[in-house]
């Protein structure tokens, strides 16, 4: 989580990780692939009274938990894909026999 100066990290991230997000974000940097650090991360904007670390750590506990939430429903979603895959693939070997 930043205010365009300062970041606040999960406790649980190691000073390296949180080091190489805030200097991707700071200049934005580029993949190979073409897209840029903030092009592939989303953004929420959240209004803190206060900003309290209080605030700020609660904060940070619920957008690490739907970011849990998010990736667990894509990995059931790939899942499904994965499956629906395999169920065309017998068929279309049934049907070449």
């Amino acid at each position: 989580m930043t205010n365009g100066y300062d970041y606040w990290f999960n406790k649980h991230i190691s000073l390296v990780k949180a080091a190489v997000i805030t200097i991707m974000d700071n200049f934005n940097c580029k993949f190979k692939s073409g897209k840029s650090f903030n092009h592939l991360t989303y953004d929420e904007v959240v209004k803190v009274e206060g900003n309290t670390l209080e605030e700020i750590s609660k904060l940070l506990k619920n957008a690490s938990r739907r970011l849990k939430e998010m990736v667990e429903e894509e990995r059931n979603m790939k899942q499904i894909q994965i499956r629906k895959n395999i169920k065309n693939l017998k068929l279309s070997t049934l049907l070449m026999k």
